[in-house]
């Protein structure tokens, strides 16, 4: 959701006062930011366990083909949430994606 609302933000705003060089960038941003959250839809018309096992291996896969732009946005999208999340993350990405949930 937060994706969402980054892109919906990038959208209203010049790129001045998202923080960005051009268009161009604030294109190449909403880009990334909806690569990196195409895959978490899939993840909601199962059990709460199933959803969770899902978008784990969801947001791994994300993360380990994704550019450090994105990987960073990921990192900071998860610090927003709490140190916990991204320590998950590394747990996660330590496995090799899978966890047992």
């Amino acid at each position: 959701m937060a994706g969402l609302l980054e892109i919906r933000s990038l959208a209203r705003q010049t790129p001045a006062e998202n923080g960005l060089p051009d268009k161009e960038a604030v294109l190449a941003r909403v880009l990334m930011i909806s690569e990196v959250c195409h895959s978490f839809p899939a993840t909601a018309d199962s059990s709460r366990a199933l959803r969770e096992r899902r978008a784990v291996h969801a947001l791994a896969w994300r993360y380990e083909c994704s550019d450090a732009d994105a990987k960073q946005w990921i990192r900071e999208s998860l610090q927003d949430r709490g140190q916990e999340y991204v320590q998950a993350l590394d747990v996660v990405l330590k496995a090799g994606g899978q966890l047992d949930l």
